[in-house]
């Protein structure tokens, strides 16, 4: 989901080794390094539009819906696009929130994933960020939060993936990204880190980058069952490897 520390947390897996894209997107006063191809995130807004969504207002996703003709057609100038993004042949990571919702579209048309990390943080402090940066009203906010989330969860179900709450990643950034090093070195094996290298990665943690202090969740609250689900996954790998 939007505003929940994925910029960071690109960063991060960029300084433990992974190449970002080269067109990356320029940041503003509240997110000095998006860590984002800005070819491919328009790509994906171009995709969500003509599912007849936006980032901010999803579409309905109808079974298959990502082998629909008009999306196959894009293929071509996706994976040029892709190409363009990342030209070298280095294991890389590309970030952005949209993927959440358009995962079973990017599974298809990238050759291979090795691994997949989902960001989240708690909703409230979601909610108010996007309050601040779009105007956007708290029920708004509270149903984004759980569409993204519930998507990211069904697209990963079965992935190696690794969870992490991004209020925790705060609190003890070195622990967070000793432990991502970890996850990363099993996945890639080519890739191991030393503790100066994991230490050096962790400062691209910053409490700075919180936006908002962190939220103390209400017992209504719709999302409080997907959060605890998120909670019981955070820290740790799991599930298999992903290759197509």
């Amino acid at each position: 989901m939007h505003r929940s520390g994925t910029s960071a947390i690109a960063g991060v897996l960029g300084a433990l080794g992974l190449s970002l894209p080269v067109d990356l997107m320029t940041g503003g006063e509240d997110n000095p390094a998006h860590n984002e191809s800005w070819k491919l995130s328009a790509i994906n807004d171009a995709l969500l539009g003509i599912l007849g969504g936006s980032w901010d207002d999803p579409p309905q996703f109808e079974p298959g819906w990502e082998r629909r003709p008009d999306l196959i057609a894009t293929t071509e100038t996706v994976a040029s696009a892709v190409a363009a993004a990342f030209p070298m042949p280095d294991p890389a990571v590309w970030k952005d929130p949209r993927t959440s919702l358009l995962f079973p579209y990017w599974r298809s048309v990238l050759s291979r994933i090795d691994g997949v990390v989902l960001v989240w943080r708690s909703p409230l402090a979601v909610v108010r960020s996007l309050q601040r940066r779009n105007d956007m009203s708290e029920e708004k906010g509270f149903e984004l939060w759980r569409r993204y989330n519930t998507s990211a969860l069904g697209a990963i179900e079965g992935t190696n993936s690794f969870v992490i709450e991004y209020d925790s990643a705060v609190d003890d950034p070195l622990g967070t990204t000793r432990s991502l090093s970890r996850w990363l070195s099993r996945t890639m094996r080519e890739i191991e880190h030393r503790e100066t290298t994991v230490e050096a990665a962790s400062r691209m943690i910053s409490a700075g980058l919180r936006n908002h202090e962190r939220s103390v969740r209400s017992q209504d609250s719709p999302c409080d069952a997907l959060t605890t689900e998120l909670s019981d996954l955070s820290g740790r790998g799991q599930g298999l490897h992903l290759s197509s």
